[in-house]
């Protein structure tokens, strides 16, 4: 049994994944409920005389979708590094679609996630015990639900570099360390670390690559693993979440951007909060994370780049639909989120269950908006015999042990008065 605290009292769920997840993603069987592709990028047409040859000559249909990457080291977006109800739900749903699409293909179908933590691990400097033990817990809830073999979840890294020989990584490799010279090289004197704003539209007038530069910038504001925050300050490393002086550290540099980083501590009086920091102290502070941003930015489109520019996917799976979040030309795009929450990912939010005017439904948001909106973190407790076979319930006691929520609510009590699996019967 797995006890989740909603702060009022303790609500006992069965620990059935299948029941809990595939059932509440279940959606009208169209494919607009899965799938908001462009006729601009890709039409019917193309589809179907790209998917009968495979099927006349036996073999299955396999879409390809690079997702689920990790959990960022974000107070802003979470409370912990493990996978939430936000992966489960998104799981579940590519679950949903692969068994539709698996009945309706003579020769069956499946979905590949191509988990890319390690291949934006050199952009974004995760620790790679945190990617690796993310993916240990997808597949453990992959195997909950109960859809592995038609939802597969391979290593991007790992799946590309089978496919390779010794001398076609070592060129992708090279390729790429003359990449992010070269981007550094073209936009690093555009970049302004005192003047952000400005700066960015001379790079993003230049062309798609400095469009795609910055917007990267900004994605990267909140999924950068700040060596100089996390690991330098007070010369060691710290658990981000149990450090309220990292947390607002975190805030004060990114609801700053906008300010000289030299003028931050000048704005306003930061004796009683950081009275350790001399002001020069924490521009630096400032100075530094901004540079590690930008120097981020340039390796995530740097690795982008070479891989699309040398076709590894398309060479590793030449027969495979390729699904994408977001709409891009030749791409299938999947909607991995409730449909109210559409653009939202998994990896980039927290799951929650929300009750209003009598109807239920699964969401995902920032940390940041469910506490300002004082919506009541659900934990998890374990029994004995839990823990005793971690290998049955390895991430629900990691959840237990951190403290990390599985889930958000903005109504503990309905929570644990009614019955959630009836509620969730609506559309979502």
């Amino acid at each position: 049994m797995v006890t989740f605290r909603s702060g009022l009292r303790h609500c006992c769920l069965v620990s059935d994944a299948r029941t809990f997840a595939v059932r509440h993603a279940r959606e009208e069987q169209n494919d607009s409920a899965w799938f908001r592709s462009s006729e601009n990028f890709i039409t019917r047409a193309v589809t179907r005389d790209y998917a009968a040859p495979l099927i006349q000559r036996g073999l299955p249909i396999e879409l390809v979708f690079p997702i689920l990457s990790r959990k960022p080291f974000s107070p802003l977006k979470n409370r912990g590094n493990q996978p939430d109800l936000a992966e489960i739900y998104t799981v579940a749903r590519l679950g949903e679609a692969a068994m539709a699409l698996n009945q309706l293909s003579p020769t069956g179908c499946c979905i590949r996630i191509l988990a890319d933590g390690h291949k934006y691990r050199r952009a974004c400097k995760t620790p790679k015990n945190i990617v690796d033990q993310y993916q240990n817990d997808l597949l453990y809830w992959i195997d909950a639900v109960e859809i592995t073999g038609i939802v597969d979840l391979v290593d991007y890294e790992i799946w590309i570099e089978n496919s390779l020989s010794d001398v076609e990584q070592f060129e992708r490799e090279v390729s790429y360390q003359q990449k992010v010279m070269d981007v550094r090289t073209r936009y690093g004197s555009f970049f302004d670390v005192d003047s952000i704003g400005i700066s960015h539209e001379v790079i993003k007038a230049a062309d798609d690559v400095g469009r795609q530069l910055c917007f990267t910038f900004y994605s990267m504001l909140t999924s950068t693993h700040y060596d100089t925050l996390f690991n330098g300050f007070a010369g060691a490393a710290v658990d981000i979440y149990d450090n309220d002086d990292i947390q607002a550290l975190y805030i004060e540099h990114i609801a700053r951007l906008a300010l000289p980083a030299v003028a931050v501590s000048a704005r306003r009086d930061y004796s009683a909060t950081f009275g350790y920091l001399t002001p020069n102290a924490l521009g630096e502070l400032f100075h530094t994370m901004r540079l590690e941003v930008w120097q981020a930015a340039c390796r995530y489109v740097a690795i982008s780049l070479v891989d699309r520019e040398r076709g590894l996917l398309r060479h590793r799976a030449p027969n495979a639909f390729k699904l994408t979040i977001h709409g891009k030309p030749n791409e299938f795009q999947f909607i991995t989120s409730p449909l109210r929450d559409v653009g939202m990912t998994a990896q980039h939010a927290t799951g929650g269950i929300a009750f209003r005017d009598g109807k239920t439904w699964i969401n995902y948001r920032y940390r940041i908006e469910r506490e300002t909106d004082s919506e009541t973190p659900l934990t998890v407790s374990i029994d004995a015999a839990m823990r005793h076979t971690p290998e049955r319930y390895g991430p629900l006691a990691r959840l237990a042990r951190s403290g990390q929520p599985f889930a958000y609510t903005n109504d503990p009590q309905a929570f644990v008065s009614r019955d959630i699996f009836d509620l969730l019967g609506a559309r979502i």
